[in-house]
């Protein structure tokens, strides 16, 4: 099972992102929709009292240099292919879901792991 490399923006709870995700900014580096609608607000609220806002993912695996220089050096077809190599053992599930699908089991797979372990 893949380990959390991020955490969530919003709630501040550790997930995992794949590098596509990190390019594209999937979900503005939160763990869930709702956690990015809700981070959104966020933003909203700073921006409109002109404060500073780090908009960059939170990586447990990367510092904001590393985020920033990936970010703005690689090409989505990198970042796909850095996604995939990444994600070698879950080929078969690539091809039936998706990167993406791929990554909302691996994050359902942390969520269930992480409730067993507050049991």
């Amino acid at each position: 099972m893949k380990k959390p490399n991020a955490i969530c923006k919003s709630c501040k709870k550790e997930f995992y992102q794949c590098y596509y995700c990190l390019k594209t900014q999937s979900k503005f580096g939160c763990c869930s929709l709702e956690c990015a609608m809700e981070y959104q607000k966020q933003v909203t609220a700073l921006r409109a009292k002109k404060q500073k806002i780090d908009l960059l993912p939170d990586r447990l695996d990367m510092s904001k240099d590393q985020i920033l220089t990936y970010i703005t050096t690689k090409t989505h077809e990198e970042a796909k292919a850095d996604t995939l190599k990444e994600l070698s053992d879950y080929q078969s599930e690539i091809q039936e879901l998706g990167i993406l699908g791929v990554v909302e089991q691996i994050n359902q797979e942390i969520k269930s792991s992480q409730k067993e372990g507050d049991a």
